[in-house]
C-alpha cells in the first residue's frame, strides 16, 4: 500500500525533482539517497521520492512537463520578441526550440506562467549574459532587442495606470487649446535607435525589407487597454514638439517656442497637438 504523505510535502519534493537535474537522474538509477545530505533531504522526502520512482511513467511525466514548459515559453517569446528570436536563430524553428529548451533548463524549469513580460525580460538577460558570451551575435540584434524590450516596458507600465488616466476629454476649442497645458498620455516612451528598420515593423517580417544606416527616434505607446501598442517614427521636428508637451507650458507658449526655433507655423503646431489629443498621445 502506498504510504500517506502530506500533500504539501509531496508537492515540494515534486518541484525539487523537476528543478534538480542530478536528483532526477539519480532517482531513475535508484541512487537518490546519495544526495540526501547535499540536498537536505529528510527521510520523509526520500520516501516520497521512493514512491515517485515506483509510479509507472515517471520519466515520461517529467519529460512531458519540461517539453510543455519550454513550448509555453517559446510561444510567449514569439509574441513579444519575434525579431529577437529571428536574428538569434535565423528563423529556424528547430534551433529555436533547442534554444528555449536550454534557456528553461538553465533556470531549473521555472517559467513565469502568465507573467509573460517578466519572462521576456529574463530571456533578454539570458541572451546578453549567456548566449552573447559563447557566440558572436548579429550587430542588428542589439537595437532590435532594445526596441522589443522598450515595447515590453511600456506594456508593463499599463498595470500602474489608474482607470481615469485612460479617459480622453472632449476636444477643446481654439481658445481653450491655446490656454491648455498638453501633456503625455499614459504608457508612452521615446526610444533612439542607431539604425532604421521601421520597414520591418510595418510589414511584420524581418526577412524582407531593408535597414537604413541612419538613426531613428520611435514613439511607443498604448492608446488604451482595448487597443494594441503602436510604434511610430518621429521626425526631428515632431519629436522636439512632443518633448515640449510636458504639462508645464501652455499651447500658446509651445507655439511661440517652436515657431522661433523650428520655423513651424502656428497652424501646423495646433493641428499636430489636436491630432495627438484625438488619438490619445496627449492629454490636457
Amino acid at each position: 500500500m502506498t504510504p500517506a504523505f502530506d500533500s504539501r510535502r509531496v508537492y515540494d519534493v515534486w518541484q525539487k525533482l523537476i528543478s534538480d537535474e542530478e536528483l532526477y537522474e539519480r532517482l531513475l538509477e535508484d541512487r537518490h539517497r546519495e544526495l540526501r545530505d547535499s540536498r537536505g533531504l529528510s527521510e520523509e522526502d526520500l520516501a516520497v521520492l521512493d514512491d515517485f520512482r515506483r509510479e509507472p511513467g515517471l520519466r515520461w511525466n517529467i519529460q512531458n512537463l519540461r517539453f510543455r514548459a519550454a513550448d509555453h515559453v517559446k510561444v510567449v517569446l514569439q509574441v513579444y520578441l519575434p525579431r529577437t528570436l529571428y536574428f538569434l536563430t535565423k528563423g529556424e524553428d528547430g534551433w529555436l526550440r533547442d534554444l528555449v529548451y536550454e534557456y528553461v533548463a538553465y533556470h531549473r524549469w521555472h517559467e513565469y506562467g502568465r507573467s509573460y513580460l517578466t519572462e521576456c525580460i529574463r530571456f533578454a538577460r539570458y541572451v546578453r549574459e549567456r548566449i552573447a558570451q559563447r557566440r558572436r551575435l548579429p550587430e542588428i540584434l542589439d537595437p532590435v532587442m532594445a526596441l522589443e524590450l522598450a515595447v515590453v516596458e511600456v506594456l508593463r507600465e499599463t498595470a500602474n495606470v489608474p482607470p481615469e488616466a485612460w479617459q480622453r476629454g472632449p476636444a477643446p476649442d481654439d481658445a481653450a487649446l491655446r490656454a491648455a497645458r498638453p501633456r503625455w498620455g499614459p504608457a508612452m516612451k521615446i526610444i533612439d535607435l542607431p539604425v532604421d528598420f521601421t520597414e520591418w515593423i510595418q510589414t511584420g517580417d524581418p526577412s524582407h525589407g531593408t535597414v537604413k544606416e541612419e538613426p531613428v527616434a520611435l514613439l511607443i505607446r498604448v492608446p488604451s487597454l482595448e487597443e494594441s501598442h503602436r510604434v511610430q517614427r518621429l521626425s526631428e521636428g515632431t519629436r522636439l514638439l512632443l518633448e515640449r508637451c510636458t504639462g508645464s507650458r501652455t499651447t500658446a507658449e509651445i507655439i511661440a517656442e517652436v515657431e522661433d526655433e523650428l520655423g513651424l507655423e502656428p497652424a501646423q503646431v495646433t493641428n499636430m497637438i489636436q491630432r495627438w489629443l484625438a488619438d490619445g498621445t496627449l492629454r490636457v
